[in-house]
């Protein structure tokens, strides 16, 4: 438990200090260059709005603003915006700078964001990036004859009704080239392509038997993390290796041994472990073969039928769900998803109205009575009593079975260290392409699938509890995201800076500047405007995987652990 708290500040911390660090490092690319161009710097802060404390040196004030969705440098010879960053007074004699420097200053926010990702990319490159060997090629290794979609139904897959097999190497996506199987996914997902009827449409050039096949798909539109993207239903190969052999289930002297790999099952090869699985569950018996010392060998493998889960009860309080699962000693333990419940998950039932718990459908019974209940609890420390109104959608749900051939898999792994150039080129290109995506109609990226400050604060919290590599990786994509949206020529963002000063040095009129300034306020308030919209996005994303969390949590507690 301290680890783990300890491990919860230090995420904190990192995210502070990285992404903190990416705002404060492109405020003071402009106030660096601001101040060697002798520019007046009245303010300079981290976030918006009033502000919560600070202090003064020379004439800048330093302070940080109660709303972090960012910072600026006040630089009132650059632009007026006095109407977004407050007031200050002027000198009586401030003079006007010229327009190359304005773009210099304008230009050195991103620029500092650039130098920035440089250096963390030199250090992603030194410490390296875990990777899963499966996801650095591009061969198909199972394609599911049917997938399921957001509303929980089962569809043909778009894939293998298009034909693609296991085997296949993907060459290009919409003639994108595509070096890994994320190249694959995100360029699925970035599609823009219609047919003549208005569906969409990803084209793939696969190689087969090294002969190059052009596949034309119509990918399903899947709504699985909150936002539509285009899928198409594959999976990429994987080396199979037999990492441990279960006693109870695998017979005697069968001849399997860990280290051997799996190569096909019932004469089918076998890429994914996803294709075994098939496979095993429409069989009595499997004729493996395995790999061992570049020999191969077959092994008839009798298949296990075990139970899975336990019979567990689930109903809806306040439509949240509620879960009743079997314990040991023949009591039964509750879990809430309403967080104000959370004290209460694992407690054990003691009784419901003063009557004693005999089964799940007893229970059940208890619970659907006309009348408000007294349920009683008894947890580590104390017992609790809750008043629970007629319950609503209650299910047992039955013990489920699975077959088995015994074996656990393992699966490799590498410690990838991109090169510097290779980690920009990547994040470049992908950051190009999503915005060209995003202001293409014919693709299914929309403004919603983007992360505002509270989307990439949940990413960053989760990566620095992973693994430090990654969250450095994703520290140098937001810094080149930082840039590259910074440059793009809209007033308030740096290079709508750049594209008024150079007008302004055109027209040479002071209504210009004038109009600039009333432009550039009301470009802010779009700009805070989609910042909302983004963040309710961010917001219910999070609530979704908030959803997964109690799913997955389900799935721990009933889950029958058959031990290899």
């Amino acid at each position: 438990m301290i680890g783990y708290f300890y491990q919860n500040i230090l995420s904190i911390l990192l995210v502070i200090l990285f992404f903190g660090g990416s705002i404060l490092v492109h405020e003071l690319g402009h106030y660096i260059a601001a101040k060697k161009m002798k520019m007046f710097v009245p303010r300079f802060s981290i976030g918006f709005g009033p502000k919560v404390c600070g202090f003064k040196h020379g004439e800048t004030e330093f302070i940080i603003s109660l709303f972090p969705l960012g910072g600026y440098v006040a630089i009132p010879q650059l632009a007026d915006l006095s109407m977004v960053e407050g007031e200050y007074d002027l000198p009586k004699n401030l003079k006007n700078v010229s327009a190359m420097n304005k773009v210099v200053v304008a230009f050195c926010g991103p620029l500092a964001n650039i130098i920035f990702a440089l250096f963390l990319a030199i250090i992603v490159r030194f410490i390296g990036i875990p990777r899963a060997e499966h996801l650095v090629g591009t061969e198909i290794g199972y394609v599911p004859a049917t997938i399921q979609i957001s509303n929980g139904a089962h569809i043909v897959s778009p894939a293998y009704q298009a034909g693609l097999r296991p085997g296949d190497k993907v060459l290009s996506v919409d003639n994108n080239r595509v070096h890994t199987f994320e190249d694959i996914v995100q360029y699925i997902a970035l599609g823009s392509g219609k047919t003549s009827d208005g569906q969409p449409t990803v084209h793939l050039q696969v190689s087969r038997n090294d002969v190059p096949i052009d596949i034309e798909i119509i990918p399903v539109i899947s709504d699985d993390s909150g936002s539509p993207i285009r899928r198409i239903g594959i999976y990429p190969a994987q080396k199979l290796t037999i990492s441990k052999l279960s006693p109870h289930i695998v017979p005697e002297n069968l001849g399997v041994l860990p280290g051997d790999v799996i190569v096909s099952a019932n004469n089918q090869p076998i890429l994914h472990q996803a294709a075994l699985h098939a496979i095993v569950t429409s069989s009595d018996t499997v004729t493996l073969t395995v790999q061992r010392n570049e020999k191969l060998l077959n092994f008839e493998i009798p298949v296990t039928t075990l139970p899975v889960t336990k019979p567990f009860l689930t109903f809806k309080l306040h439509e949240q769900s509620v879960d009743i699962v079997p314990f040991e000693n023949d009591s039964y333990q509750i879990f809430f998803e309403d967080k104000k419940f959370k004290n209460l998950n694992g407690a054990t039932l003691i009784n419901i109205d003063g009557t004693k718990l005999s089964s799940l459908s007893a229970i059940e019974k208890l619970l659907t009575s006309p009348k408000t209940c007294e349920v009683t609890l008894q947890t580590k420390n104390k017992t609790v009593g809750i008043l629970f109104p007629q319950v609503q959608s209650p299910v047992i749900h039955d013990v489920q079975y699975e077959k088995f051939l015994g074996l656990n898999l393992a699966y490799a792994a590498e410690i990838w260290h991109p090169g510097v150039l290779e980690q920009l080129n990547s994040i470049t290109v992908s950051t190009v392409k999503t915005l060209g995506s995003l202001f293409n109609r014919n693709s299914d990226i929309s403004v919603k699938h983007l992360s505002g400050p509270v989307g990439i604060v949940r990413v960053l919290y989760s990566l620095a509890g992973f693994t430090f590599g990654w969250f450095l990786w994703y520290i140098v994509l937001i810094n080149i995201n930082l840039a590259i949206l910074n440059l793009l020529p809209l007033p308030v963002l740096d290079g709508g800076q750049i594209v008024i000063a150079i007008l302004s040095k055109i027209f040479r009129s002071k209504y210009i500047e004038k109009f600039f300034s009333v432009l550039q306020t009301v470009f802010f308030a779009l700009l805070l405007g989609l910042i909302i919209y983004v963040t309710f996005f961010d917001c219910k994303r999070i609530w979704s995987y908030h959803q997964v969390d109690f799913e997955t949590s389900r799935q721990e507690r009933i889950f029958i652990n058959h031990e290899l």
